[in-house]
């Protein structure tokens, strides 16, 4: 009896091991959107999770995880990652990831790829403020962007917003 619980056991495992993984490789096929979300729609948020930390009265950590899934040509405006910093917010990490429409994974985004930019191009006024972007391009519709971050704020009187 106790060997039967064991190999029931085992294979209860490699059950839901094998699906977990094989639902995670295809997390963002985009068979899986709801046919009602897809009416009418030129792109759909697939994922957005926001997490901030207060670590102290004087730094939040925040932790931002989005994926959406761009349809066609009129969506992909909505491709585009932005995040702002300046003298009291760094960036810490930024990610992002790229699939074709059956949710394979197709590129990697590497730091290197996002670009820094001002928010000023007036030379004559110096600002702090600035943004790292990245524009996912991709060749063909419908395709998923992903992407985390994070970053940290040195001051609490202003709580990033979700």
């Amino acid at each position: 009896m106790q060997q039967f619980y064991k190999a029931l056991a085992i294979l209860y495992v490699s059950f839901f091991t094998a699906g977990a993984v094989s639902a995670q490789e295809n997390a963002y096929d985009v068979k899986h959107i709801p046919p009602k979300l897809l009416q009418n729609a030129d792109a759909v948020v697939r994922d957005y999770e926001k997490t901030v930390d207060i670590q102290s009265p004087g730094e939040v950590k925040t932790f931002l995880h989005y994926a959406i899934t761009i349809l066609n040509k009129n969506g992909s405006h909505y491709a585009q990652f932005s995040l702002d910093y300046d003298k009291f917010q760094s960036i810490k990490s930024i990610s992002g990831r790229i699939y074709d429409k059956t949710g394979n994974l197709v590129m990697r985004i590497k730091k290197q790829d996002i670009e820094d930019r001002a928010y000023s191009n007036n030379v004559d006024f110096m600002d702090d403020d600035r943004y790292k972007e990245y524009d996912c391009n991709f060749a063909g519709y419908p395709f998923t962007c992903e992407f985390d971050a994070e970053y940290t704020t040195r001051q609490t009187l202003f709580l990033p917003s979700l």
